[in-house]
């Protein structure tokens, strides 16, 4: 082992001691946490969060039975957006951009989530500003917006 490179040396040690942590726990008959479940043990407060913004998204869809989502187009930084598509977008941030940003730490992560989020934010507003929308939809999205408003980060 003397002949690798410094740098290289520091790698096989971690490896080796992956191995035997992870043969250890096998033996002792633990399993390594799932992303979400690490995520909740490390951030309750961003797991809570996460989960009440899918519910509230959920909502949405559900004060929209009946209605087409994919015909309620908005103009988004010129560009037609379905509502579908923002209520898809938000959902995938908080099941996995989110969840896998928190997992991974570097020193834009906070304002990653940020910029996201108010991007969000900014979709749910263009949605609100849809005249023909059922007020139960109005207001799950209002509720919807108050939510993303009040980020954990």
């Amino acid at each position: 082992m003397s002949g690798l490179p410094p740098q290289k040396r520091g790698g096989v040690g971690r490896v080796i001691r992956a191995f035997f942590q992870a043969a250890a726990m096998t033996l002792r008959g633990e399993k390594l946490p799932t992303p979400e479940e690490q995520v909740a043990q490390r951030y309750p407060l961003a797991a809570a969060w996460l989960a009440e913004t899918i519910t509230r998204v959920k909502a949405v869809e559900q004060a929209a039975t009946g209605i087409d989502l994919d015909a309620i187009k908005v103009r988004v930084d010129r560009r037609d957006m379905r509502a579908r598509t923002i209520l898809d977008a938000i959902r995938f941030h908080a099941t996995q951009e989110y969840p896998f940003m928190l997992r991974n730490e570097n020193e834009y992560r906070t304002i990653g989530i940020q910029a996201i989020n108010t991007n969000d934010v900014y979709l749910v507003e263009r949605l609100l500003s849809v005249e023909a929308l059922p007020e139960a939809m109005k207001a799950a999205l209002t509720d919807l917006h108050t939510h993303l408003m009040t980020s954990f980060v």
